[in-house]
């Protein structure tokens, strides 16, 4: 009987973690330091993971069509506007991006987890340092989108 209830009480005190580490994540969600979590995508979900890439996609496309002179950063964990100070700062250096536009030519969606770079008139973005910029901020981009001859390309970094 003894063996029930240890058991039970290392269940008990397993439960008590789950709770506690739901409401801490809960916490840093609603002060937007979330971050992103890992999740399997399995049957259902991955049709839902791939709908809601093809919305984001479409989104961009949009943004694109209004404004070409912009690219897009898809980047996991970039969900609020704190996120955006680090990014701001690193990329405020760059050649190639409009700081004379608000917010210094980068602005943040953090709906979509999207970082938008403004772009100077014909000045060529490098993939590098568009890279190396979100990084230096800790985060870890996963796919550019930008405007090349008309068209939307999307390059994975």
């Amino acid at each position: 009987m003894t063996k029930f209830f240890e058991s039970a009480s290392i269940c008990n005190q397993f439960s008590r973690h789950l709770i506690l580490l739901g409401l801490l994540t809960g916490w840093m969600n609603l002060l937007g330091c979330g971050g992103t979590s890992a999740t399997a995508v399995t049957g259902s979900t991955q049709a839902e993971a791939g709908s809601r890439k093809g919305a984001i996609q479409l989104a961009i496309k949009r943004k694109l069509d209004e404004n070409p002179n912009a690219l897009y950063v898809l980047t996991p964990g970039v969900i609020c506007p704190s996120c955006s100070i680090g990014i701001r700062r690193n990329f405020s250096s760059l050649a190639f991006v409009d700081t004379d536009q608000p917010k210094s030519g980068v602005q943040i969606d953090g709906k979509r987890q999207l970082v938008e770079v403004k772009l100077r008139k014909d000045a060529a973005w490098d993939l590098a340092q568009v890279r190396k910029a979100i990084e230096d901020a800790g985060y870890e981009p996963k796919s550019i989108f930008a405007m090349r001859d008309g068209k939307m390309i999307e390059e994975e970094l």
